[in-house]
C-alpha cells in the first residue's frame, strides 16, 4: 500500500480501536425491573428509597445503636428478641434517627426509658367527606405542612391513611415534643370526637451535639405499597402526597446521606433486604421527587485513571498482536474495506447530525398553537353569548366564516359594491410610500374572502394572516387605500 493510504488509515484504525475497547468499561447490563401489585400491602418500594440513597440493612437487631444507625419499626414488634426498645434508646442517645409507625395498639414508654404513659392505641375514622380520599371515611387525609427541623417545611401534604391509631400528647416523650400533626375536622375514634392532644404524628430532632432524628407515626399503611401507588391518581380533585412523603422521609432519616446503616424491622421481622425493588434500575425515570444520580465528572481523577488504564490495556492489545503492521504490510483488503466503511459510517452520521440540527433551527410561526385545556370548550358559557360562539369556533378548528364575513365588510367599507364575488380583485387605489407591500397584503386578504372561501380556515392559518389583517384595518381607517370607483 502506498505512503498516503498508510498516513490516513493509521489514524483512523486507531480511533477504532479506543472506541471498541472503551465500549465494555461503559455498557452495563440493565437490571430487570419488576414491580410489586398495585394492591400489595408490602413495603418494596418504601425499602426501595432507602437502598436508592446507598444506606446498608442489617440482618439482625445490633444491641447498641450510633450516630449513623437508622431504626425503623413498622407495626407491633410483636416478641421480636432481643427487643428494639434498647436499641431505640441507644439510637436516639448516640444521635441517630428512629422511625416507628404503627396503628395497632402499642406502647412505647419503654422505647424512650422515660416513666411516662406513651402508647399508639385506636382505629380513627373521618366523618367529613371533603377531609377523607375519595369520601371514603376509612381513609383520613392528613393535611398541612410539617414543621420538623430538617423537613420540607413548605410543603402543604396531602397524606392518605387507613383506619389509623392516634397519639396522646399527655404521656409524649421529650425525643417528640417537638412536632405535632393534627387529625382534620370530622376524625372520631369510636363513638366519640378525638380530644384536642390526640394526634396523628409526633418528632423532634436534637441539638448539633446531639443531633437524633425521631419521628412517631399512627398508621405503617401510609408507607405501603398500595398507598404509594395511589400517589399517582387523581380522586377527585385529590392526588395524594404519599410517594412524596415517603422519599422525604427516608431523606429526613438519613441526615442528608450522614446515615448509612438501618434496622428495618416489619410486623416482628428484621427485613434482611432493602433491594427488593431497585429504583436505580429505571431506565431515566426516577420516582417523582428522587434526584437522578449523579453523573460521573470527567475531571475525577479515579474516573481519568480507569479510562486510561482502559485505553492502554486496549493499545497493548492491538500492538502485541501487530494487526496494524499486519494490515497495512500486504494488500488486505479486509482491513482496508473495513476503514473506509467506518470513514463512510461516520460522514453519514456527521451529515445527519448537521440536517437535523439545520431542521431544528429552521424559522417556526410565533403564533401560539390551539388551547387543548378541556375547559375551553364552552360547556359553562350561556349559550348564545358571543363567549359560548368563540368557544365553539376553537373547537371546531374553522374560523372560515366570522373572519369571510369581517374581510367582506371591510372591503365594502373601502368601496367594493356589495354583493361583488370572483376571484379577480377590483383595481385599488393606494396613497403610501410602501404601496407593493400594502397591496400584496390585501390581495391575500381577498383570496382569503373570495378565492378560498369554501375551503376551511385552521387556527393556524388564521394566526399567519392576522397581522396583515391588522395592518390593512389600520391602513383603511387611515384612508391610505380604497377600491376605485367604477366610470
Amino acid at each position: 500500500m502506498n505512503a498516503n493510504f498508510q498516513r490516513h488509515a493509521v489514524p483512523s484504525l486507531l480511533l477504532i480501536v479506543v472506541i471498541l475497547t472503551m465500549t465494555p468499561a461503559f455498557a452495563q447490563p440493565v437490571k430487570p425491573v419488576k414491580l410489586p401489585p398495585p394492591a400489595d400491602q408490602g413495603t418494596a418500594l418504601f425499602r426501595g428509597l432507602f437502598h436508592f440513597y446507598g444506606v446498608k440493612p442489617t440482618s439482625e437487631v445490633p444491641r447498641k445503636g450510633s450516630r449513623e444507625t437508622i431504626v425503623v419499626i413498622l407495626g407491633h414488634p410483636q416478641n421480636l428478641s432481643p427487643s428494639p426498645a434498647k436499641l431505640v434508646q441507644s439510637t436516639l442517645a448516640a444521635g441517630g434517627s428512629v422511625l416507628i409507625a404503627s396503628e395497632v395498639h402499642m406502647g412505647l414508654s419503654s422505647y424512650f426509658g422515660e416513666n411516662t404513659r406513651f402508647d399508639i392505641g385506636g382505629n380513627v375514622v373521618c366523618t367529613v367527606p371533603e377531609n377523607c380520599l375519595d369520601g371514603n371515611p376509612e381513609l383520613p387525609l392528613i393535611l398541612g405542612r410539617w414543621n420538623l427541623d430538617g423537613f420540607d417545611t413548605r410543603t402543604d401534604w396531602k397524606i392518605a391513611t387507613y383506619r389509623p391509631g392516634s397519639i396522646s400528647l399527655a404521656g409524649v416523650p421529650d425525643a417528640v415534643r417537638g412536632f405535632s400533626a393534627k387529625f382534620p375536622a370530622g376524625c372520631r375514634w369510636g363513638f366519640r370526637d378525638l380530644a384536642i392532644n390526640e394526634v396523628f404524628a409526633a418528632g423532634g430532632t436534637g441539638p448539633d451535639r446531639d443531633p437524633y432524628r425521631c419521628l412517631v407515626l399512627a398508621d405503617e399503611k401510609v408507607f405501603s405499597n398500595q398507598m404509594l401507588y395511589a400517589s399517582a391518581r387523581d380522586f377527585n380533585g385529590v392526588t395524594p402526597d404519599n410517594f412524596r412523603f415517603a422519599n422525604e422521609v427516608v431523606k429526613w432519616l438519613t441526615a442528608d446521606g450522614s446515615r448509612k446503616e438501618c434496622v428495618f424491622i416489619e410486623n416482628g421481622q428484621v427485613q434482611p433486604r432493602l433491594d427488593d425493588f431497585d429504583f436505580t434500575a429505571l431506565p431515566l425515570t426516577p420516582p417523582k421527587d428522587v434526584p437522578l444520580p449523579p453523573l460521573p465528572s470527567p475531571f475525577d481523577r479515579q474516573l481519568q485513571e480507569k479510562v486510561a488504564n482502559v485505553v492502554d490495556q486496549g493499545l497493548a492489545k492491538f500492538e502485541d498482536d501487530d494487526r496494524i503492521n499486519q494490515a497495512l504490510k500486504r494488500d488486505n483488503r479486509f482491513y482496508g474495506g473495513l476503514i473506509a466503511a467506518a470513514v463512510i459510517f461516520g460522514l453519514a452520521v456527521a451529515l445527519l447530525l448537521f440536517a437535523r440540527r439545520m431542521w431544528s433551527a429552521r424559522h417556526r410561526p410565533d403564533y401560539q398553537p390551539l388551547p387543548a385545556d378541556p375547559h375551553l370548550l364552552g360547556e359553562e358559557a350561556v349559550p348564545g353569548s358571543f363567549e359560548h360562539r368563540r368557544l365553539e369556533l376553537m373547537r371546531s378548528g374553522d374560523f372560515r366564516g366570522p373572519v369571510v364575513a369581517y374581510l367582506r365588510r371591510m372591503f365594502e367599507s373601502r368601496g367594493l359594491a356589495p354583493g361583488s364575488m370572483g376571484r379577480a380583485m377590483p383595481p385599488i387605489e393606494v396613497r403610501t410610500r410602501n404601496r407593493g407591500e400594502l397591496k400584496a397584503m390585501i390581495r391575500e386578504l381577498w383570496d382569503e374572502a373570495f378565492v378560498f372561501d369554501r375551503d376551511p380556515l385552521p387556527y393556524t392559518r388564521w394566526k399567519e394572516i392576522e397581522q396583515s389583517l391588522a395592518a390593512v384595518k389600520a391602513a383603511a381607517d387611515g384612508g391610505l387605500w380604497q377600491f376605485r370607483a367604477e366610470s
